[in-house]
């Protein structure tokens, strides 16, 4: 008999079939590996997760820029196919952004464009 949140049926991970034998976390660990599993989306929400934990998020798939947000890391290194290496330096602490630079020069608005990151450019972002 399935659990109504069982989604074993679906897709089967594991050589255990839930049931009347698991205990209560074995329930939510099993529920979550599946979530996780089929929510991912083939690799997608991990790849914006990961822009969006570098500093900069996609704000649109068919633009070539990206909008600027508060980094999880204080340096991230990005070594491009054309040798060079694009920078994003978290300057402070804090969680709002108080400036942003791009090669040095204050960035106009919140986006970067795909041009400067090409350059090998460095994105300093400013706390406050």
């Amino acid at each position: 008999m399935a659990l109504p949140f069982d989604r074993s049926a679906d897709v089967n991970h594991g050589s255990k079939p839930i049931g009347p034998g698991f205990e209560t976390n074995d329930i939510a660990w099993y529920r979550r590996s599946i979530e996780l599993s089929q929510a991912d989306d083939q690799g997608s929400m991990t790849g914006w997760y990961v822009f969006n934990a570098m500093g900069i998020f996609p704000y649109s798939p068919a633009d070539p820029e990206y909008i600027v947000s508060v980094p999880l890391f204080d340096k991230i290194a990005i070594t491009l196919g054309n040798g060079k290496t694009f920078t994003i330096v978290k300057k402070s602490k804090g969680t709002n952004i108080d400036k942003i630079t791009i090669g040095g020069k204050p960035l106009e608005g919140w986006f970067v464009s795909y041009t400067d990151m090409l350059q090998g450019k460095e994105l300093d972002i400013y706390l406050k």
